[in-house]
């Protein structure tokens, strides 16, 4: 293992997304290697209509301030590795956001877990990972 020098991945807090910063980790390249962690809040837009707008805004900012915790958990996760780390927090389609992020940079792989924290979500969302391994220019490696 060993031969990629920058590798996208997709991070939601669950456990297959902390095996998937794992697998990245191992699959790095010795010198000059470089993750970007992705986390991509999705807008819950069905609670405006319900709630209004104050109370859209204020679950967007949770959101976001739970995403910037998994991403600081999973860039915990690669401490002590040798790769230069960066985040990204991304608010749009996670699916569609997730391949825009890879067409922008120069990455050799995508890795990502088969299944995020909710199922309820991938019942109503669609699997992210499908998606993502359907719509990549990309090879994405789904763990599991």
């Amino acid at each position: 293992m060993g031969a990629f020098k920058r590798i996208l991945v997709a991070v939601d807090g669950s456990e297959s997304s902390d095996r998937a910063v794992d697998m990245a980790k191992r699959l790095c390249g010795e010198d000059g290697a470089h993750i970007t962690l992705v986390h991509v809040v999705q807008p819950i837009y069905q609670a405006v209509g319900a709630y209004g707008y104050a109370s859209f805004t204020t679950m967007l900012e949770l959101q976001e301030e739970t995403g910037r915790t998994i991403l600081t958990e999973a860039k915990d996760m690669l401490e002590g590795a040798n790769v230069s780390v960066d985040e990204r927090l991304v608010i749009g389609n996670r699916g569609e956001e997730i391949c825009n992020l890879a067409k922008e940079g120069e990455y050799d792989l995508i890795v990502m877990g088969r299944r995020g924290v909710s199922r309820l979500e991938e019942v109503v969302l669609g699997s992210v990972s499908s998606y993502v391994v359907h719509h990549s220019h990309l090879p994405v490696l789904i763990v599991q």
